[in-house]
């Protein structure tokens, strides 16, 4: 027996918008990756200075500060303040779904503090996780916290260096005995450049990946309902080439 009558889910999109969707996903898919520009010189291994967290912190390099107590009521997907909690350390949910309105935060959170460009939004409850907020100017919703970083006191500290040993410790004892190794001051400006580069094209690709599982799922659910239509492709198919003979 066939089924004829679909199981319940959202209300059925129109032609219109499947049509524009499916070309949005296309776009996003097939756009030009961003390019990383490396000029790499050999040289010999040199001493590694590291310190922990801790120490970071005793010396004022590093200030640790605690996220926002927020009603989950107030989030959404339409504020204009990005949310980071530990959903989006640990990859539950990607940066930017959740959202708060500036004023509401404003008013129901005076004491509410925004991320800097550059701090590191870190968590090690459930999980640990760590991430780099380029941009800055987003609401940490706590268990996850701020660690902000004073370059005056420690130059060779960066931030993509300190998510980095955050994501890579085995977690055992408190965060402020995770080492962080320090970088020699003359390079921390070229490795920070190096490490952005490399993570907005991971960014990119991980963009990319979710479009096409998007694409995927909108292309059957347009031509399976009847709304959307494919013309044969006017390319070969290298998955079924001519046989000779």
């Amino acid at each position: 027996l066939v089924a004829v009558t679909p199981p319940a889910q959202r209300p059925r999109r129109s032609p219109v918008e499947l049509a524009m969707e499916v070309q949005r996903l296309a776009s996003v898919a097939t756009a030009p990756p961003p390019g990383i520009a490396l000029d790499v010189v050999q040289r010999e291994h040199g001493r590694v200075h590291a310190a922990t967290l801790g120490r970071l912190v005793e010396r004022t390099a590093v200030r640790a500060i605690a996220g926002n107590r927020m009603d989950a009521s107030d989030l959404g997907v339409d504020g204009n303040v990005p949310v980071i909690g530990t959903d989006e350390l640990l990859g539950a949910r990607r940066r930017g779904d959740r959202r708060v309105d500036r004023l509401t935060f404003s008013v129901r959170y005076p004491s509410g503090r925004y991320t800097e460009p550059g701090d590191v939004v870190f968590c090690t409850t459930p999980a640990v996780g760590a991430v780099v907020d380029v941009d800055g100017f987003s609401a940490v919703l706590t268990p996850a916290r701020i660690l902000r970083i004073d370059r005056d006191v420690e130059p060779g500290l960066t931030p993509e260096v300190v998510a980095h040993a955050i994501r890579a410790t085995p977690g055992a004892g408190g965060w402020r005995t995770w080492p962080v190794r320090l970088v020699p001051p003359a390079q921390a400006p070229a490795l920070e450049s190096a490490l952005r580069q490399a993570e907005a094209a991971r960014r990119d690709a991980a963009d990319r990946r979710d479009a096409l599982a998007a694409l995927a799922s909108t292309l059957i659910e347009g031509v399976s309902t009847g709304a959307l239509a494919l013309n044969p492709s006017t390319e070969p198919d290298d998955a079924h080439p001519e046989q000779e003979g």
